[in-house]
């Protein structure tokens, strides 16, 4: 083998929390297209005004691991690892570190989502 073909980069050299990120999405929109009601489960796990206005604010969390088809589950497990790669590698890859990413994941797709609903004229939540 010639020394070019030795160092090539991986063609998936994304780090560890961001695969189990991304794998996480695409099993649970598995388990989600399986379920018999579809709207059931958009009504429990799905982020809205109402969800929001009965107190249910836990769908803040639920909603980004709710997915409308396998092209939105697969674009959003992509980008995953397209633009938490560095963010994983920035805050580390000890499992320590890898539950601060995770954390955030979670903190920033909350506050998006918060964002999103009260930026809607229809709502009034403040």
């Amino acid at each position: 083998m010639s020394d070019a073909y030795r160092s090539r980069e991986p063609v998936l050299n994304a780090p560890w929390p961001t695969l189990l990120l991304s794998a996480g999405l695409v099993a649970l929109f598995a388990w989600q297209s399986v379920q018999p009601d579809q709207d059931a489960v958009f009504l429990r796990y799905g982020l809205s005004a109402t969800s929001l206005e009965e107190g249910r604010w836990g769908t803040l969390f639920s909603s980004m691991f709710v997915h409308g088809n396998w092209t939105h589950v697969i674009l959003n497990a992509v980008a995953a690892l397209a633009f938490g790669a560095p963010v994983a590698r920035l805050f580390g890859l000890s499992l320590p570190k890898a539950v601060v990413f995770f954390a955030f994941f979670l903190i920033c797709g909350a506050f998006s989502g918060w964002v999103f609903v009260i930026s809607h004229e229809e709502v009034s939540l403040l």
